[in-house]
C-alpha cells in the first residue's frame, strides 16, 4: 500500500506539471496567434485541456491553418514539439515534393523526414549551397525547377526557423518547423514561407 501511494503521488505530480506546461504553452501561442489573426483578418480556435490553440485565415481564397503539437508521433518516438502551417490549395496540383533541411541535423534524421517521398530524376537544384542545406525529392522536374527558383532558394536558406520540413501532396501543402514559435517574427516567417509556396503552386497567383 505504501508503494502504491508513492506511485500515485509521482503520477499525480507528473500530470500536474504536464498540465501546467500545456496551459502555459497554450496561453503563449494564443497570444501570438491573436496578433497574427489581427494582421490577417483571421480567427483563433482557443486551446483546450487536450489541444493547443489554432490560427485560421485565408490568402487568395486558400485556407491556412496554423498550430502546434507536442510531438510528431508517427515520424519518430523521440520527436519533440513542432509548429506547422497547413494550406488547403483547393485544387489537386498533381505534384508531390519534399524538402527537409539537413545542414543543422543528422543526415539520417533528414532522410527520415522525407518519408515515402515520390521518386525523383534530379534530387538537386544545381545551387550548391541549397543542395547542401536540403534533402529533396519530387515527382516533376519542371515544376520543381519553377518552384525552387533563385529567389525562393535564398528565402529558405536565410530562414531563422530551425529544421524546416516542406511537403506538397496534391491539394495539400504543409510547412513544419521544430519547436514552438516564441515570437511574432518567427510566426510571420513561417506563414510567409507557406504563403510564398502556395502562391507558386498551380492555381495560385504566381503558379
Amino acid at each position: 500500500m505504501h508503494w502504491l501511494l508513492i506511485i500515485a503521488a509521482v503520477i499525480g505530480a507528473a500530470l500536474y506539471y504536464a498540465y501546467r506546461e500545456h496551459t502555459g504553452r497554450g496561453r503563449d501561442l494564443g497570444r501570438l496567434f491573436g496578433l497574427a489573426a489581427a494582421k490577417r483578418r483571421g480567427s483563433v480556435t482557443p486551446g483546450t485541456s487536450l489541444a493547443l490553440p489554432q490560427l485560421h485565415f485565408e490568402i487568395d481564397g486558400r485556407r491556412f491553418r496554423v498550430g502546434a503539437l507536442p510531438t510528431s508521433g508517427a515520424e519518430a518516438a523521440d520527436s519533440g514539439p513542432f509548429c506547422f502551417v497547413d494550406v488547403a490549395l483547393g485544387v489537386d496540383t498533381g505534384q508531390q515534393l519534399r524538402l527537409a533541411r539537413r545542414d543543422v541535423e543528422a543526415t539520417a534524421d533528414a532522410a527520415r523526414r522525407l518519408g515515402r517521398a515520390p521518386p525523383s530524376g534530379r534530387p538537386a537544384t544545381g545551387d550548391h549551397a541549397f543542395d547542401t542545406a536540403f534533402r529533396m525529392k519530387w515527382n516533376n522536374d519542371d515544376f520543381a525547377a519553377r518552384l525552387l527558383d533563385a529567389r525562393l532558394r535564398r528565402k529558405l536558406l536565410a530562414a531563422r526557423l530551425p529544421r524546416l520540413d516542406i511537403r506538397l501532396d496534391g491539394a495539400r501543402l504543409s510547412v513544419h518547423t521544430d519547436g514552438y514559435v516564441e515570437t511574432l517574427i518567427d510566426l510571420d516567417e513561417l506563414i510567409d514561407i507557406a504563403a510564398t509556396l502556395a502562391a507558386r503552386c498551380p492555381g495560385g497567383r504566381d503558379g
